[in-house]
């Protein structure tokens, strides 16, 4: 196999494992919806007003742990993703309830880092810190000394046909001058990109 198709795939493997839930700040979050079930029948309103539970991930040195779990909202046709975190030890009495996705426990100190709106932030003792510079991101993994970030971005492949002729901002055909025969990722106009990190333990409450 190919290096470019081992990197295409860990990076679809890296996205795959984002959260299912939106966490747009443009907008006001979804919560719990709260309905009543009449009769003992599960309808589609209560199977939609359930949470969708997604990525859970425990802290060796706190022993608290974080878990996502997404509402929706057929009305608006879009949910939003929630960050819980737990202590096991106290019937998993919830300590801390924000907006965010792919939570990851940073450093020694109970620290977890998340995203929310495309940026990278970390969280400790209900106060969040944006890690400067992580914008515009899909996705993340820390390195195993948890000092370095891989972040996950989606760039333009080629340019548009927008970027062609500025003067057809709204412009959606392609430009085609070759053959009629194109390869498949001749059609894609972003891919994701991976960059390499260095974080400031110290700037974050890191020794």
């Amino acid at each position: 196999m190919k290096l470019k198709h081992i990197i295409m795939a860990s990076l679809a493997f890296l996205l795959a494992g984002c959260s299912n839930g939106s966490t747009d700040t443009t907008k006001a979050p979804i919560t719990k919806p709260q309905i009543t079930i009449e009769g003992g029948r599960l309808t589609p309103e209560g199977l939609w007003a359930m949470g969708r539970i997604g990525a859970v991930v425990s802290d060796i040195e706190t022993g608290l742990l974080a878990y996502t779990v997404s509402y929706y909202s057929v009305e608006e046709n879009r949910s939003t993703s929630w960050i819980r975190i737990c202590n096991p030890f106290e019937d998993m009495k919830v300590v801390d309830e924000f907006v965010g996705a792919e939570p990851a426990w940073f450093g020694n100190s109970g620290c977890l880092a998340y995203l929310k709106g495309g940026k990278l932030y970390l969280r400790r003792d209900r106060e969040e810190v944006e890690v400067e510079g992580a914008k515009d991101i899909e996705g993340f993994l820390l390195s195993p000394m948890r000092d370095q970030v891989i972040l996950i971005q989606t760039v333009k492949s080629h340019p548009t046909t927008a970027d062609i002729y500025p003067d057809l901002p709204l412009a959606t055909g392609r430009v085609v001058t070759d053959l009629m025969y194109k390869h498949w990722d001749e059609w894609v106009d972003e891919v994701p990109q991976p960059f390499i990190y260095r974080l400031d333990l110290r700037y974050y409450g890191e020794g």
